[in-house]
């Protein structure tokens, strides 16, 4: 399988990689505010790709962004 079968058909190789790095810019915004990623991402990535798309991609990139905050909750806080 080859990693072109990820990028849905309408979504050009092009397309995938602004996409690719409007996620990466409102990464580094998030990383630097926690928070605002979707402030930047939506409204850019939309203007690419279908709306529908990009939401998805959106709550994925935050759910992985989010993973390794995980054992930090389950242990407590730390003093």
């Amino acid at each position: 399988m080859s990693l072109t079968g990820l990028i849905p058909t309408d979504v050009s190789i092009n397309a995938a990689i602004a996409i690719c790095a409007i996620a990466f810019v409102s990464g580094t915004a998030r990383g630097f505010s926690g928070f605002g990623s979707a402030l930047i991402f939506m409204p850019l990535a939309s203007s690419i790709a279908a709306p529908r798309l990009v939401a998805a991609l959106l709550l994925i990139i935050d759910f992985v962004a989010a993973a390794p905050l995980i054992p930090t909750c389950r242990s407590g806080p730390t003093s």
